[in-house]
């Protein structure tokens, strides 16, 4: 059994390390070869990691731990962080509305059942 805590600081400390800013990112199969976890298990921690605002991930240029300030940075540098900061939230808003989406067909397929289950009920009761 893994100690959850324990491999979640792991993660924390390793990607604060190794993939501090964006120019240090890397996908998971840069990753998880230094860090010795399952892929799934390390997503879930990346996940949770990502909610917390500590890391951002994107499909385009993997993981990088965000800094706490861009200040004294170089310009590109900066804009390059800010600029991939925004497209994983973009990508993380796309990914949320296309859930939302499978939610609400999913709500009306059964509302049509509960359609059909009322009309069934009231033939029925006439009949």
């Amino acid at each position: 059994m893994r100690d959850y805590e324990a491999d979640k600081k792991k993660v924390f400390d390793w990607l604060k390390t190794y993939c501090y800013g964006v120019e240090n990112a890397r996908k998971r199969t840069g990753i998880l070869p230094h860090i010795q976890l399952p892929d799934r298990y390390f997503r879930a921690i990346a996940s949770e990691l990502r909610k917390e605002g500590h890391i951002v991930s994107s499909n385009s240029f993997g993981y990088f731990f965000k800094r706490i300030s861009l200040n004294g940075l170089p310009y590109h540098i900066q804009r390059a962080e800010i600029d991939a900061i925004k497209q994983s939230y973009v990508e993380q808003k796309a990914k949320a509305l296309s859930t939302l989406d499978k939610i609400n067909l999913l709500l009306a397929q059964a509302e049509d059942l509960e359609r059909q289950l009322f009309q069934g009920q009231k033939v029925f009761c006439i009949g």
